[in-house]
């Protein structure tokens, strides 16, 4: 099971794919938080909570995009340090080692999030929210996907 799975179960569990071609990873990210945030804004009727809510989505959509650079900038760290021919066995371990605290570091946030966001709604709620499923948060869960 990935690591990133439930940042992607949330995003998964968010329906109704339209027919557009792929965005760039961040232009992905950015609609499907959108489409987050609106699910939520439809599923809330309370307007304190709905508020506390969208204050959650953009809390999550922080902390996603920082877990998706930090893939990002583990896999090009990686790829360098794989191409120094000079570098060392213990070199690896070092990166490796620093690499997967920061990775575990922004995916607990992540993870801390979206159960943050969850505990917010009722059942009913969180089910009309996880019925939302655009295409732009599955193109978003592929690019994050991607990066493994």
């Amino acid at each position: 099971m990935s690591r990133h799975f439930p940042v992607l179960v949330l995003l998964a569990l968010c329906a109704g794919c339209s027919g557009s071609k792929a965005l760039p990873p961040e232009e992905a990210t950015g609609a499907a938080f959108a489409d987050l945030r609106d699910a939520v804004a439809v599923a809330i009727v309370d307007g304190t909570r709905r508020d506390t809510a969208v204050s959650l989505v953009n809390k999550l959509e922080r902390d996603y995009r920082q877990l998706y650079a930090k893939q990002k900038e583990r896999r090009a760290q990686l790829r360098a340090m794989n191409a120094d021919y000079d570098a060392g066995r213990e070199d690896f371990i070092a990166l490796a080692d620093k690499l997967e605290a920061d990775t575990r570091d922004s995916f607990s946030a992540t993870v801390t999030s979206q159960r943050a966001l969850r505990a917010a709604m009722t059942a009913e709620e969180w089910d009309t929210v996880r019925k939302r499923n655009t295409q732009a948060m599955q193109q978003a869960i592929t690019a994050l996907q991607s990066l493994r």
